[in-house]
């Protein structure tokens, strides 16, 4: 596969030359267009003058002569100039001379017919057989010299022989220019062939910021943006490393307890059979409960991670609205039978209604994580408030109980993984603060911890109203208050 994307993956330095090659020709073209004008221009001037001296030149010629055979010579001398200078292809012009008394006419091979008392003296133009020609008339008081030129093709004769001059010096300079732009761009490129060659000699769990040896600005931003990259590798792995440490260490107690009592189970009498089964139980509900929180913090990472690498919202579709009352009452009545077999009051405040754009298991997450750890370290008999509310532009969800709370360091140190204040008071895995940290941070807000007044805890998860890509279905939608 990297083969292939070798494959259709283009060179940087033939794309380079290719686009100083461009500009080299481009530069020619201006060139050339520049040239074809002047030579326009200037081979107008050059035609209209030098054939305007030739015909007064023979005018005078023959009237000094002024005799019939006189004039033949001159047409004979004249088709055999043209004879010698004109190019295989190339296009001439026509030589016309007549008595004024019409006694003697005489043209050119080739010449069309023509009038030439129509032609006026000095410049002028004819057309004849379809094709315009430029005339040039002098007249004397015997003789009449007419010249017909293609002006047009005389004058494309000069720009193609200016082309084809520049194409000789552009041909000449091509080969002279092409070799030192392939080794300035080769060299230019060598620092990012270096930078490439530190990066894949790097070992696999190599995660060190690049050397910080010389560098250049062009290349500065891919640098730090692989040491970025490298520093959320280190920590992902660091992380990772940690979490199956920590699970390995959680789960060996449990799995411990199973093994035991089910040699307990296998060995011991009618008496002994009972107990053990308690036992086993206990560990395998333990080792259930952990395993699901394990599970649904891998999910909130991997949220979370999506939402700080720019990932979330990017090219998908926005979570589909969903009331957050509905889903808050559900939550409660799922945790209903536990909080009754403690005699805990389960209490909601907040509006009729609150929809909202969401991912809803994030939220349920939050949700059942926290009113099932104020359950757990909550006070027997006591009571669990919930309240959703909309603030300052977020949705702010507080879950409070009745619990002996924390204090200090404490309020910290909860959302760490497996972190567990009084383990031989409550059975728990110690991830469910650390569950709703990572969710709040995937839906981009925050989740705190506080002291309740007369005793226990309040645990405030906050998050916006409207995230970043979700679209503007949810914005005009206002939440509907409502009592308690």
């Amino acid at each position: 596969m990297a083969a292939a994307a070798a494959a259709r993956s283009g060179s940087l330095t033939a794309r380079v030359v290719r686009s100083l090659l461009g500009a080299f020709v481009g530069v020619f073209v201006v060139l050339l267009v520049a040239l074809v004008l002047g030579a326009l221009a200037q081979g107008r001037g050059q035609i209209d003058s030098a054939l305007r001296e030739s015909v007064t030149g023979l005018q005078r010629g023959v009237e000094r002569v002024n005799a019939d055979d006189g004039a033949r010579a001159l047409m004979t001398v004249y088709e055999a100039q043209v004879a010698d200078t004109m190019k295989p292809g190339g296009v001439r012009s026509h030589l016309v001379i007549a008595r004024r008394d019409g006694g003697l006419r005489l043209a050119s091979a080739g010449t069309p017919a023509l009038d030439i008392a129509q032609v006026r003296d000095g410049d002028g133009t004819a057309v004849l057989d379809g094709l315009t020609f430029r005339t040039y008339a002098a007249t004397g008081p015997r003789w009449r010299v007419v010249v017909l030129d293609l002006a047009r093709a005389r004058q494309w004769a000069v720009v193609e022989e200016a082309v084809s001059d520049l194409l000789f010096y552009l041909a000449l300079a091509l080969p002279i220019v092409l070799l030192p732009v392939w080794l300035a761009v080769r060299s230019g490129l060598a620092p990012l062939r270096r930078l490439s060659e530190q990066v894949a000699q790097r070992a696999p769990d190599d995660m060190r910021p690049l050397p910080a040896g010389r560098s250049y600005r062009e290349l500065l931003p891919l640098q730090q943006a692989l040491d970025r990259q490298f520093a959320r590798a280190a920590q992902r792995i660091a992380r990772e490393r940690a979490f199956v440490h920590d699970a390995a260490h959680e789960l060996r107690t449990p799995l411990a307890v199973i093994t035991a009592q089910a040699h307990v189970l296998a060995d011991s009498g009618p008496d002994d059979r009972a107990s053990a089964r308690q036992r086993l139980e206990a560990a395998v509900a333990r080792a259930s409960h952990l395993t699901q929180q394990l599970l649904r913090l891998a999910r909130a990472d991997a949220a979370a991670e999506a939402t700080a690498s720019g990932a979330a919202g990017a090219g998908v579709d926005p979570p589909p609205l969903v009331d957050l009352m509905d889903l808050l009452r559900d939550v409660l009545a799922t945790l209903a039978e536990p909080a009754q077999a403690l005699g805990v009051e389960l209490s909601l405040d907040g509006p009729d209604q609150a929809p909202a754009a969401i991912d809803a298991q994030l939220l349920r997450s939050i949700a059942i994580n926290l009113v099932d750890n104020a359950l757990r370290y909550g006070q027997a008999g006591g009571e669990v408030a919930v309240a959703l509310q909309a603030v300052a532009g977020q949705w702010r969800l507080q879950v409070a109980d009745r619990g002996p709370g924390l204090a200090g360091e404490q309020l910290t140190l909860a959302f760490e993984r497996f972190w567990r204040g009084a383990p031989e008071a409550a059975p728990g895995s110690g991830l469910g603060l650390a569950i709703v940290r990572e969710a709040a941070r995937s839906l981009g807000g925050t989740a705190v911890l506080q002291p309740r007044e007369g005793g226990g805890c309040v645990a405030t998860v906050a998050w916006p109203q409207q995230r970043p890509g979700a679209g503007p279905q949810a914005a005009h939608l206002q939440p509907t208050p409502s009592g308690r």
